[in-house]
């Protein structure tokens, strides 16, 4: 009996769970189920034992994650302090800005308990480049958009706490 036509079912299987929990995720909005398809063959799956670090603030940073199970936090260093700047869970994502730029880490990255994470990465996404522009182009344009939105909500939330006084 040939077993690679059932290995074959149980890999689209897979693909197909990554699917519904790439759909939800910003950066890949709007696509069709085939382009979901194709990004899904890209990502890598990356297991973190709780406490683990993902990455740490200042470190080379060529990718971005979606949590797949699990949980993570997000800190970073400020005045010699670590300061948490958010907690998040299954099918949310963090790191997207190291698609397109390759400065340092911002911030810190920890599993708060056990954490599956799907891995998309810049070499991935330059591949993507090459093979399909149109799809390439419509996630940059999606990472522009979210990238845009972070921004005014941090220019926001400096804004509310940081109101001149007048003499």
């Amino acid at each position: 009996m040939n077993t690679s036509i059932w290995t074959d079912i149980f890999k689209y299987k897979k693909h197909i769970n990554i699917i519904e929990i790439l759909r939800d995720i910003p950066v890949f909005e709007g696509l069709s189920k085939l382009d979901l398809l194709k990004i899904s063959k890209l990502l890598h799956l990356r297991q973190y034992k709780k406490d683990e670090f993902i990455f740490r603030e200042k470190e080379p940073g060529e990718s971005m994650y979606i949590i797949k199970s699990g949980s993570i936090e997000i800190t970073k260093c400020i005045k010699k302090e670590t300061v948490t700047l958010s907690s998040l869970e299954k099918g949310s994502f963090f790191g997207e800005i190291s698609l397109v730029d390759s400065d340092s880490r911002s911030a810190t990255a920890k599993a708060k308990e056990d954490t599956q994470l799907l891995g998309f990465f810049r070499a991935d996404l330059m591949h993507l480049i090459d093979r399909n522009p149109r799809l390439a182009s419509f996630i940059l344009y999606q990472l522009s958009r979210v990238l845009g939105k972070r921004l005014r909500v941090l220019d926001a939330s400096i804004s509310n706490h940081h109101v001149p006084t007048h003499q």
